[in-house]
């Protein structure tokens, strides 16, 4: 049984020049919030549980939305999470992708192989 993290995606995309302590700090809150997701995800890994970026917002403790879109998107870079044909409306009337665990062994680096 062995896992095969891939980090190739950094989880905070340091576009303000940040440096020292304050880019450390910023780099272990972006992790901080892809752990999160990525429990919340784990905690609902059947096929037909799909979330918006919305829907994950309203329920983690997550202040930004920007932050759960972000952290998302690192997520299914690494192949985590799936990127589902299924769409719902969003806060503004806008459809909205949702996303969902993926359950392949290949793909998912978290499942053991």
């Amino acid at each position: 049984m062995q896992l095969k993290l891939n980090f190739d995606t950094p989880s905070f995309q340091n576009t303000t020049g940040l440096r020292g302590s304050q880019l450390q700090a910023e780099t272990r809150n972006a992790i901080s919030q892809e752990r999160e997701i990525e429990c919340f995800f784990r905690a609902y890994c059947e096929p037909w549980h799909m979330f918006t970026p919305e829907d994950v917002w309203e329920a983690t403790g997550i202040e930004h939305l920007h932050s759960v879109r972000r952290a998302i998107s690192v997520l299914k870079k690494r192949g985590i999470l799936i990127k589902t044909d299924k769409m719902k409306p969003g806060k503004y009337g806008k459809p909205v992708h949702a996303y969902a665990w993926n359950p392949n062994p290949e793909t998912n680096p978290l499942i053991p192989s």
